[in-house]
């Protein structure tokens, strides 16, 4: 919503700008001017008109880039969780359930009030609980680190954590 809204006002803001510079030099020249200003002035006007379109071309590359970046991410992010939540099969009875409920915690979370506060830079508590759960319940099952699903477990909690970082700081608008 908030990128349509940008775009908008910038076609706006473009049009409005031409109309103006147009009107102002009609009053400042006025018809009265031969055809000499024109040649005068066409250069002028081009090296402008290059600059603005070399300006906008980078403008609307970069935000597509960082689009991208973020639609990329969260496919990630959302291949993470998939992951862990077939990773608890493998783990002990006593801490799989608690796991798949952290999990699910996680998800409702995200899905829920962090989509929906993501624009304005907000972060969900719940979920960050839910993730900083996960490495209690991970440490408590096995304090000798010997289980290998748990390693592994690990290593992908780690990387979700990451993803969600890059996520959350994704939302945020960084056009240069």
């Amino acid at each position: 919503m908030y990128v349509w809204l940008v775009l908008i006002l910038v076609i706006v803001a473009s049009i409005l700008l031409a109309v103006g510079t147009i009107w102002f030099v009609n009053r400042v020249i006025g018809h009265s001017a031969g055809r000499e200003y024109n040649s005068t002035l066409s250069p002028f006007v081009t090296t402008v008109a290059l600059v603005y379109g070399a300006l906008l071309g980078f403008t609307v590359v970069v935000a597509w880039e960082q689009f991208s970046s973020a639609e990329a991410n969260v496919a990630d992010e959302a291949s993470t969780l998939a992951t862990m939540y077939r990773q608890t099969v493998a783990m002990p009875a006593a801490g799989q359930q608690q796991m798949r409920d952290l999990v699910r915690k996680y998800t409702i979370a995200v899905k829920g009030p962090e989509w929906a506060s993501q624009n304005d830079g907000a972060a969900s508590d719940t979920a960050r609980g839910a993730i900083t759960e996960m490495y209690r319940v991970v440490g408590r099952q096995d304090p000798e680190g010997k289980s290998a699903i748990n390693g592994e477990f690990l290593g992908q909690l780690t990387v979700l954590a990451s993803q969600r970082n890059t996520r959350v700081l994704d939302a945020e608008p960084r056009i240069p």
